[in-house]
């Protein structure tokens, strides 16, 4: 579902690009994050879950609001960047 949900995401930002030029539409597409909500999720085993889900990313790491918020910048200051769905996810795509 989330596959799904995603894809469209991707295919609306690219129409919305077209339709509503000049004005530029983009969207971020962060992957795990460590953010507190994990503490509700994984609870202690926290560490452990994100220690083995960064050994499989080739950033080797779990992202951090820091991270995404550059992906934002650079969106945000880039005049020429519209359509574009910006994976900020440690190369999750790609395993």
């Amino acid at each position: 579902m989330t596959a799904a949900v995603a894809g469209s995401l991707d295919y609306f930002v690219r129409a919305l690009a077209r339709e509503l030029g000049p004005t530029r539409v983009n969207v971020v597409s962060p992957g795990w994050v460590k953010t507190p909500m994990w503490d509700t999720i994984a609870g202690e085993g926290k560490n452990a879950l994100w220690d083995e889900m960064a050994s499989r990313l080739p950033a080797r790491r779990i992202a951090t609001p820091a991270d995404i918020a550059l992906a934002y910048l650079y969106l945000i200051e880039s005049e020429l960047t519209t359509g574009t769905t910006l994976k900020v996810d440690g190369g999750h795509a790609l395993i």
